[in-house]
């Protein structure tokens, strides 16, 4: 009888472990642990509005049927105004500026003096993010001081104007840029004998511009 007992009493002991020792089997279910989004930054946008101001050298020369070639430099400021359009990688452009100029002759007998330049051009790009690389051309407005001690005249001269240029966006909504432009006024009749005067000058300048 003892036996008996002895051999129940085993067999209940092991079902009665038998299912702790299994659940230590078991694999732990680790907690959830949610992953974050990953957010991918999105590419600057050139399209709009904007409006600037610019600043730099130009020089160049006068050339007169008269008196012959004489070179010209001097400073120039004014401001700009144009609007983008970006598709992808490529941009479009329009762009209109106006400009004080110091820019005139340096010669003893005769005086001459760009007064003022205004261009309207397009532009043509390609952007890397924050960064435009671009080509530009269109037609240019100088007016145009004459005086060689005979004929004394100012004159309003059309050409055109053509260069390239470098963008960086700075902020969302400012840029900076650093452009050259080659501008050429063609030539007029100054005075009454008259003389026949051309412009042509390349000019170098930095300029700040505000994205509506």
């Amino acid at each position: 009888m003892s036996f008996k007992f002895a051999s129940f009493a085993a067999g209940a002991a092991m079902l009665a472990f038998a299912p702790a020792a299994f659940a230590a089997d078991m694999p732990v279910e680790q907690p959830y642990q949610a992953v974050a989004p990953v957010v991918e930054p999105t590419a600057y946008n050139w399209s709009g509005l904007y409006v600037g101001a610019h600043g730099g050298f130009g020089w160049g020369s006068f050339d007169s049927d008269t008196v012959g070639e004489f070179d010209a430099d001097g400073a120039i400021a004014g401001g700009q105004i144009g609007y983008n359009w970006q598709y992808g990688q490529w941009l479009v452009g329009l762009e209109g500026d106006a400009s004080w100029t110091g820019i005139e002759d340096d010669e003893a007998f005769v005086d001459s003096q760009l007064n003022w330049l205004s261009t309207i051009r397009g532009r043509v790009g390609w952007t890397f993010d924050r960064v435009l690389f671009y080509g530009t051309g269109g037609v240019a407005f100088g007016d145009v001081d004459y005086n060689d001690g005979i004929d004394d005249d100012s004159q309003t001269q059309v050409g055109w104007a053509a260069g390239a240029g470098i963008e960086f966006a700075v902020t969302e909504n400012v840029s900076l840029r650093a452009e050259y432009l080659h501008v050429d006024l063609g030539d007029e009749d100054f005075g009454a004998t008259p003389s026949n005067v051309s412009f042509d000058a390349d000019i170098a300048r930095g300029g700040i511009n505000y994205r509506f």
